[in-house]
């Protein structure tokens, strides 16, 4: 019947939460919730109420493998060997994000790995932390991030893990995510979809 006016209730609670005609709403708990319109036009109004309509779940948690700050001393170094080559043992500095893992992985007691398979053009990969391992298909991966930026040496070395200098006061963070992420530099999509962290 062409209505002029519309009362969202988008938790059937009896307070109008939105009074346009194609609202959007977010729902801030999980939950099953029941929605009603009342739509209004020259000859009075009607209500719809679709009981158990909308199902929010709760985003996963994320496990924290290790969450603090760690000392990084400039000039100091220590050696990594590729899980995939017995014979690739490197030498990196420890104020770089793969020092800042070695240091959190000694404190909180986890293991890590990284690969050499594309060494010249992509520097030291990160593979594995703890028992978050790497897969192909499906995707699993770890994601690194300098400040909230996204770094990935694979295939441009100098945002290898092993090579980025960092600077006092920097906030190295890494997320392992269950599947592909359409924009890695999207932080926020990257935490929502992520099921470990260091």
């Amino acid at each position: 019947g062409t209505p002029i006016s519309w009362a969202w209730d988008f938790n059937n609670d009896g307070i109008t939460d939105n009074t346009t005609q194609s609202p959007s709403y977010t729902y801030a708990t999980a939950g099953t919730f029941t929605v009603n319109l009342t739509v209004t036009n020259a000859k009075g109004s009607d209500s719809e109420v679709k009981t158990g309509y909308i199902s929010v779940s709760a985003t996963p948690a994320i496990t924290e493998l290790f969450n603090g700050t760690v000392t990084l001393t400039p000039g100091e170094t220590f050696t990594k060997q590729a899980y995939n080559n017995v014979t690739g043992i490197y030498t990196v500095n420890r104020t770089t994000p793969l020092g800042a893992l070695d240091v959190a992985a000694s404190t909180a007691g986890f293991t890590y790995d990284v690969t050499d398979k594309n060494y010249e053009t992509s520097g030291l990969l990160l593979d594995n932390i703890g028992t978050y391992l790497y897969q192909k298909t499906p995707r699993k991966s770890w994601y690194a991030y300098v400040n909230d930026v996204y770094k990935d040496g694979y295939n441009n070395k100098p945002n290898a893990l092993n090579v980025i200098e960092l600077s006092d006061g920097d906030r190295v963070e890494f997320y392992y995510v269950n599947g592909t992420v359409a924009d890695a530099t999207n932080l926020a999509a990257v935490k929502a979809n992520a099921s470990a962290a260091v």
